[in-house]
C-alpha cells in the first residue's frame, strides 16, 4: 500500500503527532500534584487546559491567513522548534502564572504543528489512500496513552512535575533535527501566484460546522469518562492502567483498520456506520453502574473504537472539500474549530456533572444524551458535504 519513502514520511509525522498528544494529555493527570505544589483551586487548574486550547484555536485562525503562502516543511520545522522551546520553558519555571503563560505559548505553536501534519499527509497521499494514511498518523493518540503518558507520569513521580516537559522538549528538538535531515519535499509546493487569501465556500462552512459538532459529541464525554469509571462503576484505581492499555491497543488496531475500510468502501459509508454504532457505547459509558470489570472494559474499549472509527473518515472527508491551493489554510481552520469545540465541550460537561456527598458523579447521563444529539446533528450535516476531489458521495 505504501512504499519505503511513504512509510518514512508517515513514521516521522506520527512521531511528531505523538509528541503533541502526550503534551496535551499529560497536564490532566498532573493536576493533583500541580494544585498541591502551587496551592491553586480546581478552577485555576482548568486555566492550564483551556489556555492551551484557546491559544491553539486562535493561532489556527491566524495561521490560515498565511500557511498556504509558505513552504510546509520549513513551517513545520519552525513551529515544532517553538513547541520544543515552550516545553523547555514549562520545565524550568517555578510559579503558576508563568506556567499558564507557557501553556498558552505552547498552544500557539502546537496547534499549527497539528494542522501541518494533516495538511502534509493530505498533499502527499491521493484521496484513494488518504484515510489509510490518516489512520496511521492517528495511531499517535493510542501510542501516547499506552506509552508516552505512563513514561511521563513515572518520571513526574520519580523526579518532579517539570521532568515530562523537559523530556518532551528534548524529544521535539530531536524530531526537528530528524525532520531537517530526513523529511524531503515529497509533497507538492503550491506556487504563491496560485494562492489567494482564504475565502470559505458554503460547502466548507458546513464542513466546519460538521467537525465542530463531531468534536462536541466526543469531547463532552472525555473529561468525566475515567472519573465516572471510578466513582460510578466502582473500578479500583489500580485497574486504570489495564483500561488505558487495552483501549490504546484497540485504538491502534481501529485506526489502521478503519482507515483501510474508508478507502476501500467509501469515507461517508464508514463514517455513517461508525457514527450510528457510536450511540450504543456513548449510552453505556455515560450511564455506568457497578458491573463486572470485563464488561466495563468492553464498554470503554468500544467507545474508543467507534470514536476512532468515525473521526478518521471524517477528517479524510473534509480534505476532499477543498483544492490543493487552499487546503493548508482550510485544515488550519478545521484544527482551530476542533480545539475551540473541545474547550466548549469540556465547559458544557462541567456545568452538567456534579459530585454527590458519597462521591457519585451525577448528571453524566445528561452529557451522554447531549453527545448523542451533537452526533446526530453532525450526521445530518454530513449530507451537505460535497467532495470536489474523488468520488466518495
Amino acid at each position: 500500500m505504501f512504499d519505503r519513502k511513504e512509510i518514512r514520511l508517515l513514521t516521522l509525522l506520527t512521531l511528531v503527532h505523538f509528541g503533541l498528544i502526550v503534551d496535551f494529555m499529560i497536564v490532566m493527570p498532573l493536576g493533583p500534584q500541580l494544585m498541591r505544589i502551587f496551592g491553586i483551586e480546581p478552577h485555576q487548574f482548568s486555566w492550564l487546559v483551556s489556555g492551551y486550547t484557546l491559544s491553539a484555536g486562535t493561532m489556527g485562525i491566524i495561521a490560515s491567513l498565511f500557511l498556504d503562502f509558505v513552504n510546509k516543511r520549513r513551517a513545520l520545522i519552525f513551529f515544532l522548534l517553538g513547541f520544543a522551546v515552550s516545553n523547555f520553558v514549562c520545565g524550568i519555571i517555578r510559579n503558576f502564572e508563568m506556567l499558564v503563560f507557557a501553556r498558552c505559548l505552547m498552544g500557539l505553536f502546537g496547534g499549527v504543528v497539528g494542522s501541518l501534519i494533516f495538511s502534509i499527509t493530505s498533499d502527499r497521499f491521493e484521496v484513494e489512500r488518504r484515510s489509510s494514511a490518516f489512520g496511521i498518523v492517528m495511531t499517535a493518540h493510542a501510542l501516547a496513552a499506552i506509552l508516552g503518558l505512563p513514561i511521563c507520569l513515572f518520571l513526574a513521580t520519580k523526579f518532579s512535575w517539570q521532568t515530562p516537559f523537559l523530556l518532551l522538549a528534548t524529544f521535539s528538538l530531536i524530531m526537528v533535527l530528524v525532520i531537517t535531515r530526513f523529511l524531503p519535499e515529497v509533497f507538492e509546493t503550491v506556487s504563491q501566484s496560485k494562492v489567494k487569501l482564504p475565502s470559505l465556500t458554503r460547502n466548507q462552512i458546513f464542513a466546519l460546522l460538521f467537525m465542530s459538532l463531531l468534536v462536541l459529541g466526543h469531547f463532552s464525554i472525555n473529561p468525566f469518562l475515567f472519573p465516572s469509571v471510578i466513582a460510578n462503576a466502582k473500578v479500583d484505581e489500580s485497574q486504570l492502567p489495564t483500561i488505558y492499555l487495552v483501549c490504546g491497543v484497540v485504538s491502534i488496531v481501529a485506526s489502521i483498520l478503519f482507515g483501510w475500510l474508508s478507502d476501500r468502501y467509501g469515507k461517508k459509508k464508514i463514517f455513517t456506520l461508525a457514527l450510528l454504532l457510536s450511540i450504543i457505547p456513548i449510552y453505556f459509558v455515560t450511564n455506568m453502574k457497578v458491573l463486572p470489570f470485563t464488561l466495563i472494559l468492553t464498554f470503554v474499549s468500544l467507545f474508543f473504537i467507534v470514536m476512532t472509527a468515525r473521526m478518521i473518515p471524517a477528517m479524510s472527508l473534509v480534505t476532499t472539500l477543498v483544492s490543493l491551493e487552499g487546503r493548508t489554510s482550510f485544515l488550519s481552520l478545521i484544527a482551530s474549530v476542533q480545539q475551540l469545540s473541545a474547550a466548549l465541550a469540556a465547559y458544557l460537561s462541567g456545568l452538567l456533572v456534579t459530585k454527590s456527598a458519597s462521591g457519585h458523579l451525577l448528571g453524566f447521563e445528561k452529557v451522554g444524551y447531549i453527545a448523542v444529539l451533537f452526533s446526530a446533528t453532525a450526521f445530518v450535516v454530513s449530507f451537505k458535504l460535497k467532495p470536489i476531489e474523488g468520488n466518495d458521495l
